[in-house]
């Protein structure tokens, strides 16, 4: 089915954008450590929520 995985696709697309930002955030000094890890993580459970979605719905069919 076309466009299956378009939730995924915008999944990745903004959990790479996220993850450039804290690091950008980071580099510039503006985010310590702690709080870049802890952000970066709460962009993979995003992530990973999406995929274990994609899996279930492929599971159903």
């Amino acid at each position: 089915m076309p466009g299956e995985n378009s939730e995924l696709d915008e999944a990745v697309e903004a959990f790479l954008q996220d993850a450039r930002s804290v690091y950008e955030e980071y580099e510039e000094g503006y985010m310590d450590p702690d709080a870049a890890l802890w952000t970066i993580e709460g962009h993979l459970d995003s992530l990973e929520e999406t995929l274990r979605k994609r899996d279930e719905d492929d599971d159903r069919n």
